[in-house]
């Protein structure tokens, strides 16, 4: 089958999406185990040197927030400089916490740490064995952009059965309607160079995030509009403006991605993807105080 996805542009030869392309390996870097039951795909132990997160951004750790990093932060205990999105998240949430209740802000280090339901570090090592027992999991989009566009996965199912492309396409449709009109707005994001993640938490599609080490904050926010009934988000002023208030408290743009899809095109196949129309619009709130002209 004649594989012709949407134009995957290389930003520069060194970019993360050449080093899946031109791998000296023939075979695929990575291999997974397809979980139906919960979206998503889990990549198996494999002896390829390229890390998938490190690589685009791909899969989640399902003990880390995004970044598999619980061997480093429990077992390794890694550089006491070192901080990761977990650390974050934890002084974060006891500072809003000293906060609202400043009692708290004096006893939350005691707390912590005389906790009966949190393990040190050498009862870990004892229970796991020194082993990393973090899984990698992918989502649909990000499985299929890397079996159809990059080639660089195969997918089996639970009886350790290859998946074609358009197995795998009948899966995710079957278990996503909606999959065909997100992967083509997933595909587009990605060949422009951008990380899409579930941007579910935000009441968006999908979070923009740009690939590398330094860039933990995604900088858009996109909703995806279709022109389709079954699948359209009947928004009107009052709900653009409550997802532009959202998008602003957590210091994202707001994207409306509207897809125009192929109306006598069958869609049991990607090919059909050749035929979808991506426009995006940024919607900004204008605030006269901010916007006056001087």
């Amino acid at each position: 089958m004649d594989i012709k996805p949407l134009p995957v542009h290389l930003a520069s030869p060194r970019s993360w999406i050449s080093r899946l392309l031109f791998h000296p390996t023939r075979t695929p870097c990575w291999s997974g185990t397809l979980i139906e039951f919960g979206s998503c795909v889990w990549l198996r132990q494999s002896s390829c040197d390229i890390d998938p997160f490190e690589s685009g951004l791909f899969g989640k750790g399902s003990l880390s927030r995004a970044k598999p990093t619980w061997k480093s932060r429990t077992i390794d205990k890694a550089d006491k400089r070192t901080v990761f999105l977990e650390h974050i998240t934890t002084e974060r949430r006891k500072l809003k916490r000293g906060q609202e209740n400043p009692s708290l802000s004096s006893s939350s280090q005691s707390i912590s740490t005389t906790s009966d339901d949190v393990w040190t570090v050498e009862e870990i090592k004892d229970i796991t064995d020194r082993q990393d027992y973090e899984q990698v999991f992918l989502d649909f989009f990000e499985a299929f952009f890397l079996i159809y566009a990059l080639d660089s996965l195969i997918i089996y199912d639970p009886l350790d059965k290859p998946l074609s492309i358009d197995t795998c396409w009948t899966i995710f449709s079957n278990q996503m309607p909606s999959f065909a009109t997100r992967y083509a707005v997933y595909h587009y994001y990605r060949s422009l160079g951008w990380s899409p993640k579930q941007g579910t938490k935000f009441g968006v599609d999908f979070v923009l995030y740009r690939p590398g080490r330094k860039h933990h904050h995604g900088d858009f926010a996109v909703v995806i509009v279709t022109d389709h009934d079954n699948e359209n988000q009947y928004m009107d002023w009052k709900d653009l403006h409550r997802l532009n208030r959202v998008c602003t408290q957590v210091k994202k743009t707001l994207v409306l991605c509207y897809v125009i899809k192929p109306s006598s095109q069958p869609m049991d196949r990607p090919h059909c993807l050749e035929s979808y129309k991506v426009r995006e619009v940024i919607f900004k709130r204008w605030s006269p105080e901010r916007n006056r002209e001087k």
